[in-house]
């Protein structure tokens, strides 16, 4: 139980961080 609650924590804040970095990438692009 431990070993896959922390795998969902890890998967959520890879998703969040690849979410970002996509976005300022979008951003970045966009603009300039």
């Amino acid at each position: 139980v431990m070993l896959s609650a922390y795998l969902s924590a890890m998967l959520s804040v890879y998703l969040s961080v690849t979410l970002s970095v996509c976005g300022w990438i979008g951003v970045g692009w966009v603009v300039g």
